[in-house]
């Protein structure tokens, strides 16, 4: 038997009473709403403020007639807010901090692996085009390749593989789109075809053994970096294009410190300590320095695939 259900008919005494009972819970999930209503409050007091009694910065120009109906008011207004207000800066560390501490949100740049671990979301990204656009690249390359062949000199890429593919082992649950694995094979073998001679680094930085990138970095630690240019150094030795002057260098290692990697201020909490962030690489930094001068000079552009 159905009972038809009114959702219009005003609910009966016990209802309303038994709503009026209820407690009301904080649970985590409802921190950041809070934690941003309460920001937006002091945000509006903040702006008020500022426009009471700095409006005096803000150009005339910027609030003629003409202007307000260009639009050019609200934009000025907005930049001067953005720029003049005095808690702007505060106000997005706490908003930060609170939906990190919360649910663990690192913004729409960064993702969280196993652990520690900090991978670039444009890294992981599917683009329109993006076949059309590793065809354009090649070209370019094989254009630069015929310019400086035609003066004599030799080139050499070095297509460097993302931190999603080295650390694959470390992303625990963070997707990694299946038409991303075969991105750096095909450009590779692109530049082949055209006749260019291609470094493979991903080979040596996988048998380094232990981590080649920062944690919470996109770039490659000391250990990756050798790898990479141990496998730069052996192909420029066996094309013959490695110099024949030996320099000498002075290394030193430096004491270990937290080194807070670019994902963490790409999350937006590098102004706080830790644990109100995630925890940066520990590292002892290697320190060389270059006694004589002789070689050519190495020049690099790096672009992970």
């Amino acid at each position: 038997m159905t009972i038809p259900v009114d959702p219009l008919a005003p609910a009966s005494p016990a209802l309303r009473a038994s709503v009026r009972e209820m407690p009301l819970r904080l649970r985590p999930s409802m921190l950041p709403g809070l934690a941003f209503l309460v920001i937006l409050l002091i945000g509006l007091a903040s702006s008020v403020y500022t426009l009471v009694f700095k409006r005096a910065e803000l150009p005339a120009k910027d609030v003629s007639w003409s202007s307000v109906a260009s639009g050019g008011t609200a934009a000025a207004v907005s930049h001067f807010l953005q720029h003049a207000n005095p808690l702007e800066d505060p106000l997005v560390t706490v908003d930060r901090v609170t939906a990190y501490l919360a649910t663990g949100d690192l913004g729409a740049r960064v993702r969280r692996g196993c652990g520690n671990w900090l991978f670039l979301a444009d890294e992981l990204q599917l683009y329109p085009g993006r076949l059309a656009n590793a065809a354009g690249h090649i070209k370019m390359v094989e254009e630069v390749a015929a310019y400086l062949r035609s003066r004599h000199i030799g080139l050499v890429i070095a297509p460097v593989p993302d931190k999603s593919r080295v650390e694959a082992a470390q992303l625990c649950g963070v997707r990694r789109p299946a038409a991303i694995d075969g991105r750096l094979g095909d450009f590779e073998a692109g530049l082949k075809t055209g006749g260019i001679d291609v470094v493979d680094l991903l080979g040596p930085m996988s048998a380094a053994g232990g981590e080649t990138y920062y944690r919470t970095d996109t770039h490659w630690n000391e250990r990756g970096a050798k790898a990479a240019a141990d496998a730069i150094a052996a192909t420029l030795h066996a094309a013959g294009l490695a110099p024949t002057q030996k320099a000498q260098f002075k290394v030193a290692t430096d004491p270990e410190h937290e080194r807070v990697g670019d994902l963490i201020r790409l999350a937006g909490l590098d102004q706080v300590r830790y644990p109100l962030r995630p925890r940066g690489d520990e590292e002892a930094a290697t320190e060389i320095e270059r006694r004589s001068h002789a070689g050519p000079i190495l020049s690099r552009s790096c672009r992970s695939l």
